[in-house]
Order: C-alpha cells, then structure tokens, then sequence
C-alpha cells in the first residue's frame, strides 16, 4: 500500500477471527471485523499522521461488514467495508448492509460502499440472490464509480476477479466501490497489486479532499472543550451543595504532586518534553520556533525509546521462556501487546452528540417507583433470587464502601476510594452521636439516601 501511495483502504476475506492481530503496522493503523469459522472478514487501513483527512467512528457492525467516517475539512464521507459471502445462504451480511444503508439514508453527506460484494452489478443474467443484493444496493442510490472512468486496454472489460477452472478462466465484476455522489471522484482504475499474488484485482480512487489548512483548523475545532456552565445552585441546588461540600474534605496531595515519566522514556527525552510544554505557554515567535525545532529530536529521541522498550520486552519474556515459565512469558508478552497498541479513532461529532443525548436523558429526574424486587436471571456470580431496589442504611453503604478498590483514578468528582474509606473508619471509630453527625461519612449518606429518594444525582457525578 505504501508504494502505491494509498492513504486508506479496505480490504477483504482477511480471515481474522480473534482480536490477536496487529493494530498498527509499517505507519498504518489497522481494525478488523472477527471472521466467522476462519472465513470472510474486513479490515480498514489508514495512515497514522496525514494533514488532509481523519478517520473517524469505526464501528465493527457484523463479521463481514464494518463502517467508519471520512472527515476533510468541512468534507465528510460514510464508508461502509463490506463482503458477501458467495455461499451465504441466511442472508446475514446483507440485513447488516441493508440496516447500515438505513442508518445512512438521513445522512446529508455521500455514502459509500466498497468491497467484494460477489454480484456482478453489469451482468445481464442474474440469479435470485444476484437481484436481491442489485436492487438494495440501487434503492440506496448508489452506482458504480468504475464505469465512470476510463481503463486501460487489460481491463477495460472491467473484470475484478479471474480464475482458471477445468482449463477455462472465468472472469466476473465481484469488487466494487459505489458512491451516492460521483463528483468526490478524480479517477477509479484497476490495477494489479505488487508483490501479491490473487484472484482478485485491487480498485484504486483518488478522491479530492480539502486543503491542510481548512482541515488543521477541523481539528482544531475538535479539541476546544467547552467548560461547563456555571451551576446557580437551582433546582438541583442541595444536592450539588452536598456534593461540592464532600469535595472540600478530599486530600488534594494526589492533584498536587507533578507527574512522573513513564519508566521506558529516557531522562534526556523527557527533559526535552518538559522544555517544549514550558515553551508553550510563552506563546511569542521564538518560542515557535524553538518549539519546532525540539519536535524532531522529540521524535527521535522516542522512537529510539521504543526500540529500546521492545528489546527489553524480548529479553525479559526470552528469560521467562529459558526458565519454561509459558504463563509468565505469555503475560509479559500480552501487558507488551496491549501496552503498544495504539488508539482508536476519535468518535464522530454526530456519536458525540448522541452519547450527550444519552447522558442526558440518563442524569435527568425520574419519578421513583418506590422499593420493588427485580429478578435477577443470568450466571455472572450473582445468586438466582430477587434484589431490594430500597434506600441504602448504613451499614450498606459501608460494605460496599469497604469492597472499593485503592489506587483507582477519582474521576471528576475527585473523590478517591482512599478519601471514602478513611471517613468511614472515622465514622466507625467516633462514639458519639454528635460527633458522627460532623463527620464526612454522614453527609455521604445522607447524599446518597437523598439520590435514591429524589432519583437525581449530582452534576459532578
């Protein structure tokens, strides 16, 4: 992909069936459906940094079928990586295309499809399942962005898949890229890979995207975190009171001290990193400049840290393995894995709005429904009976108090399970009614007695 200068791409039948593959490879990163019964899959590969386009919203939707979103600038695309099967019979994949389609059809920009949908869309004689995957794929409004371009003299017949059968070589248009909107496209040809060697042939687009700047300032505009509005202590007013008046008694030593590098970066670089984050706040010409100047030994200086990571990772999992210790191997080799693996793509501005959508509806007020018993039918550890949805005592809260976990992060509230569990020996050590009633474990309660009966919670929660 690299030597044909391919930003991002898909492809298919990779037959990846687990989550054991490598996320990011030669400055591509990778996401892949799990493959049913070592057969079909999809993966999409997009470069790691390109100043034009970002990916955005992958969402594995089926074993052969997943979709993300291609933002330019003010730009943006619905990609949908799909294979069919030729001998599925249920017709999963194409509910899973026609429900993705559905999804998209209010969408006010392009969609489109790409993959090896095994129909010959310019076919004359079809079959029933031929006719079924044609007409979904019409009533969406998509084409096929093949035809629109010119091909060279071996494949102006168009064929995406050959192979040689009984001493005959039967051809067919299997591979596609459909699109609601022809004008994003300069050219679409068909080409042979390099170095591969398959049945099918790949399908190269170039499309037009926005320039740097329109998309730097994109992204830009992705980063700005709105501060949350100013709360007037209104409707909700006494439990934010309550809250914010926990907060005052949580130890801030934990917020104070400064962080630590991570034990793989050098000195000399993290020196580096700690100049450049000062240079920052200068906000003046020169500090620009020197602050570009320290991005590349930046650079440097951290992929020479990760190499160094990676040889210590070999060495201590190569003396776990001389040792025959396999558990110990595999765990090292698994926290290696899952230490280097990088991110996902950032969720869209439209899943952002509906996750907000979401947390709204859920932090609203509710009307309690009084204490009921909701049974509880599942094999997780809980015992098969029935769970008292009433209002917590003391005791209760203590227990569940006493199973939290230290070393946690706080949150936004700030309140860690170490700040918890010292009011609650506090509480459990004072003698006198009078005194407990100052203590910061009995406002928690009362906090907490107080969500359950009014069924809203704090906003710092």
């Amino acid at each position: 992909c690299s030597s044909l200068n391919i930003d991002f791409g898909i492809l298919t039948e990779t037959k990846i069936s687990s989550e054991s593959y490598p996320k990011s490879y030669n400055g591509y990163n990778i996401r892949a459906t799990q493959a049913s019964n070592v057969q079909g899959g999809v993966v999409v590969f997009w470069r790691e940094q390109l100043a034009v386009f970002s990916i955005e919203s992958v969402k594995l939707i089926g074993p052969n079928i997943l979709s993300f979103e291609l933002v330019s600038g003010r730009r943006r695309w619905r990609f949908i990586g799909v294979y069919i099967p030729p001998s599925e019979d249920k017709g999963l994949t194409l509910q899973q295309l026609e429900s993705a389609l559905d999804d998209s059809a209010s969408l006010s920009y392009p969609v489109i499809v790409a993959g090896d949908i095994n129909v010959d869309l310019l076919r004359a004689e079809r079959s029933p399942r031929d006719i079924v995957i044609s007409t979904v794929l019409t009533a969406a409004g998509l084409t096929d962005m093949c035809s629109h371009f010119y091909q060279r003299s071996r494949h102006r017949d168009r064929w995406t898949w050959s192979q040689k059968r009984e001493g005959q070589i039967t051809r067919s248009r299997n591979d596609a890229i459909l699109s609601t909107d022809r004008r994003f496209f300069q050219n679409v040809r068909i080409t042979e890979p390099p170095r591969y060697r398959s049945d099918h042939y790949m399908l190269v687009a170039t499309m037009s995207t926005a320039i740097g700047a329109e998309h730097k300032a994109y992204l830009k505009g992705r980063r700005h975190i709105p501060f949350p509005e100013q709360h007037d202590f209104g409707q909700t007013d006494d439990l934010d009171r309550q809250m914010l008046d926990l907060q005052q008694h949580c130890e801030r030593d934990h917020v104070d001290n400064p962080s630590t590098p991570p034990d793989w970066i050098g000195k000399d670089t993290w020196t580096l990193l700690l100049r450049r984050a000062s240079l920052g706040k200068q906000h003046t010409a020169e500090a620009a400049v020197l602050i570009q100047q320290l991005h590349g030994q930046i650079k440097s200086l951290l992929r020479r840290d990760r190499k160094e990571r990676a040889k210590r990772a070999g060495a201590q999992i190569e003396e776990a393995l001389s040792g025959n210790n396999t558990r110990l191997a595999y765990d090292l080799a698994k926290r290696w894995y899952s230490k280097v693996s990088g991110r996902g793509p950032p969720p869209s501005r439209e899943d952002l709005e509906t996750t907000a959508t979401d947390f709204e509806t859920l932090y609203s007020p509710s009307t309690s429904r009084g204490d009921f018993q909701m049974p509880v039918v599942g094999h997780m550890g809980f015992a098969v009976g029935s769970v008292v949805d009433s209002v917590p005592d003391v005791e209760e809260i203590m227990e569940q108090v006493r199973r939290l976990h230290n070393n946690r992060s706080p949150g936004f509230s700030g309140m860690r399970a170490e700040d918890v569990k010292k009011w609650a020996n506090d509480y459990r050590v004072a003698e006198l009614e009078v005194d407990k009633e100052r203590l910061p474990f009995t406002k928690l309660v009362h906090l907490i007695q107080e969500c359950f009966h009014t069924g809203c919670l704090p906003k710092a929660l």
